[in-house]
């Protein structure tokens, strides 16, 4: 139901690498970021490989980003999500992702979600930092998960 690491052959999505995450999900507080395309560094301004994506995540934000991410692999099942980002007042979707678990060939590893994200409207990199100077990854505005044959999570 849910590919294994060694079947995920990133030779056949090469033209898609500079837009796409892969997360290692250690713990419900500890979402690594295992590989990040040249795409988000060129967002953010900084390749964030190696750290935890919670920490780039408003503190408000991470239990419920958390939640969604693991339900990808607790249940399984894919989602897509969208971000509007420019500002409150504008609803225009920014970008449009899509959420794909993946098992450890080593069930002792931790399973991972591959990401794959889509810019429609280009945001200020501005909008993109905190007021310590690090980035944030805006939380999506939607996010809706799809059977793939297990159930769907419930996320309320």
């Amino acid at each position: 139901m849910v590919p294994v690491k060694s079947d995920v052959k990133l030779e056949q999505i090469q033209s898609g690498l500079h837009s796409i995450g892969v997360f290692d999900m250690c713990s419900y507080t500890d979402i690594r970021c295992r590989y990040i395309g040249s795409f988000f560094t060129d967002i953010y301004g900084h390749d964030y490989t190696g750290r935890n994506y919670l920490d780039l995540t408003e503190e408000s934000d991470r239990k419920a980003r958390s939640a969604r991410m693991f339900s990808l692999v607790e249940q399984p099942c894919i989602a897509v999500w969208a971000v509007t980002a420019n500002a409150p007042e504008d609803e225009r979707t920014t970008t449009v992702g899509l959420s794909v678990p993946i098992q450890a060939d080593d069930p002792a590893r931790p399973p991972q979600v591959m990401q794959i994200m889509k810019v429609f409207t280009p945001v200020p990199n501005l909008l993109f930092e905190k007021k310590t100077g690090e980035a944030v990854v805006h939380f999506a505005s939607s996010f809706i998960p799809i059977d793939i044959g297990a159930g769907l999570p419930d996320l309320s």
